[in-house]
């Protein structure tokens, strides 16, 4: 195959400016009041308020699906059969072993909150149970109630629901998308190149992404269901058979307040789920639509269409890393940020349905994954088939972290900025030296080297 010279392309340098790391919240770990944004207001006796209501998850000590070993009497084990070109074995969470046991786990579960209910002296309403990847509820408790909650025999642990932040960076070229592509080396700008010759293999073909975050624009040319080179995407669940919103027999989709992207789904985008139930700003109906243009940008990064792009006077070609997989959308985070709750429940979803190859996340948290609810969700996710991309966290100096203890025990704070994501399944990304570009003083542009410590791209 013969490439042609290839230059930094003005479309390529702009899409680097524009594209930089967002912070990543602390967690307010030890606080009980936490205000709308996740921020801790105290510890303080005037601030702790221990009555104040607030959600949280409780996990139970039973396996969830995904992690299912066969050992409850008269429940078997979960088949497994490949469902990816690349032979993945898939958890079948669709056989008559997978339904029998999740409904094991929703009788356990609902022993459990009879159980909650009767400690504390009144009903617990439970706002959303997760089976699949995690075995967890979310419910509404005071500071006071979760302590003793968290003392029951069959209880895991209990988390405070809390709202984590957007995160992202740059992409393809960068980590060798082209290089798969084509199967010759690329430069870090060759994605943008005007003309080479591509291949048309191994560029997702077959493969199922997931991406959790602000759901996505669904009249871009990065989600169409034929691309401008006129390849057309086959629907793996068959013509027509759409996830979630766009799925006529969905729970919630009968219901006025629920509508499908404004754009629909097609062979390119399957399915898509609002996890939060939250309007786009003004008023419902509830959809995946994004209306803060993270989650179309992450999305289209992993599997957007290869198309041509355009800013201002600028035009060349953009692509996202699996340009011709499919695409399944899960809307977790609102204007205000991302609750544990609906990303939690967008990769217990992700589970459940069994046709996502891989899931994109680039949000923040994962400080304490043996406690944090996603976190234990992406295990279940790994064991079941499914691949974890997640982002390292990439903040600023400004963002405080929590502490990194030494194996001598003692405790330094780490410098900000460091990607502090770490979990069990979870191919951390980020954490790696990228060049990117930034405006110069005097209105021209350079090209700066980004140092960013972690322990791997």
């Amino acid at each position: 195959m013969k490439l042609r010279l290839l230059r930094p392309q003005p479309l390529a340098l702009a899409v680097a400016g524009l594209v930089a790391a967002a912070g990543m919240m602390n967690p307010a770990t030890g606080y009980v009041v936490i205000d709308e944004s996740g921020q801790g207001m105290g510890p303080s006796a005037v601030t702790v308020d221990h009555a104040a209501q607030a959600d949280y998850i409780v996990r139970f000590k039973e396996l969830p699906l995904a992690l299912y070993d066969g050992k409850v009497v008269g429940l078997q084990s979960i088949p497994r059969a490949s469902a990816t070109p690349g032979g993945r074995l898939h958890l079948d969470a669709r056989s008559p072993q997978a339904k029998a046991y999740v409904q094991y786990v929703v009788n356990q579960q609902n022993a459990h909150v009879s159980q909650m209910s009767t400690m504390l002296g009144r009903a617990v309403p439970v706002k959303k149970a997760m089976q699949h990847a995690v075995n967890a509820i979310v419910v509404t408790l005071s500071a006071d109630e979760a302590k003793q909650i968290a003392g029951m025999k069959d209880v895991a642990h209990v988390e405070r629901d809390v709202m984590q932040k957007l995160a992202t960076d740059i992409g393809p070229t960068f980590i060798g998308a082209t290089n798969l592509w084509w199967g010759a080396s690329g430069g870090v700008d060759t994605i943008y190149a005007g003309g080479f010759d591509n291949s048309t293999q191994y560029r997702g073909e077959g493969m199922v992404v997931g991406d959790i975050d602000t759901g996505y624009n669904s009249n871009s040319p990065s989600f169409a269901g034929t691309d401008d080179s006129g390849y057309a995407f086959t629907n793996p669940l068959g013509s027509g058979n759409y996830l979630g919103l766009c799925n006529p027999s969905y729970p919630e989709q009968p219901s006025t307040l629920y509508t499908v992207p404004y754009a629909g789904c097609n062979n390119k985008v399957i399915g898509a789920y609002d996890m939060i139930e939250a309007p786009p700003p003004g008023a419902g109906p509830f959809s995946a639509e994004d209306f803060q243009g993270h989650g179309s940008h992450t999305g289209s990064t992993a599997a957007g269409n290869t198309r041509t792009g355009t800013i201002g006077a600028y035009t060349a070609r953009i692509s996202g890393v699996a340009p011709h997989a499919n695409m399944v959308i899960y809307y977790a985070c609102s204007a205000s940020g991302c609750p544990t709750s609906a990303t939690t429940g967008a990769v217990d979803q992700a589970v459940q349905d069994s046709v996502v190859d891989a899931l994109n996340f680039s949000i923040s948290g994962g400080v304490d994954p043996w406690n944090d609810s996603t976190s234990q969700a992406f295990l279940g996710a790994t064991d079941s088939g499914i691949f974890i991309a997640a982002a390292a966290g990439n903040t600023s100096a400004s963002v405080p972290l929590p502490p990194v203890v030494g194996s001598d025990g003692g405790a330094s704070q780490p410098e900000g900025g460091r990607p502090v994501r770490d979990g069990p399944g979870v191919l951390d990304r980020g954490g790696c030296t990228t060049r990117s570009w930034w405006p110069g003083r005097r209105g021209g542009s350079r090209w700066a080297r980004r140092r960013k410590c972690g322990r791997s791209c």
